[in-house]
């Protein structure tokens, strides 16, 4: 059965069978949200700086984006549509976002050291985010408790589990189709 999204599509075919799951965290206080996007970069694009599991993130890989504070939970979720080495598109629509991005960060210095990491381009699924976000407090509520950015958030990137990758895509879907 195909999963079927907002803007997204992806099916069960043998080659998604590689798909993996993965929860991006932001943090608000270092980026804040609501950039001007670049022109010459599709509205629905953003890049992640990957600090851990850089050689197993792979294009088409689902992600949700975790924005950590009071209010922290999934905001978006989004494909994976390019990983190092990119393509010189990919390359210059991230160099055009983190452009962009510059004068909004409120550290320098960890801005810098983000970007020796490995970079990810992404394309949100849900324009504009999920309206409201998946609060932690409702994923505790529906069995979701032992995700690890709720037990350890300070990592920037965490794996899922296939099984729980995929009930939580399902529980985006039935939540904000």
């Amino acid at each position: 059965m195909p999963i079927e999204h907002a803007i997204w599509k992806i099916d069960d075919s043998p080659q998604d069978s590689a798909m993996k799951y993965w929860i991006l965290q932001h943090n608000p206080k270092l980026l804040p949200v609501n950039i001007p996007h670049p022109p010459r970069v599709p509205q629905n694009r953003d890049y992640w700086h990957i600090s851990r599991y850089a050689s197993d993130v792979d294009v088409d890989d689902v992600t949700f984006i975790w924005h950590a504070g009071i209010q922290r939970g999934i905001y978006n979720a989004a494909i994976v549509v390019s990983v190092p080495p990119h393509s010189s598109d990919a390359n210059n629509q991230i160099r055009l976002l983190m452009e962009s991005d510059d004068p909004y960060w409120t550290d320098a210095q960890e801005r810098d050291r983000l970007r020796q990491q490995p970079t990810i381009l992404i394309e949100y699924q849900y324009p504009g985010g999920l309206v409201p976000p998946i609060v932690a407090t409702q994923l505790v509520a529906q069995g979701f408790g032992n995700l690890p950015v709720l037990r350890m958030p300070q990592r920037g990137i965490y794996r899922l589990e296939d099984a729980v990758g995929q009930s939580l895509l399902d529980f985006v879907q039935q939540t904000r189709p």
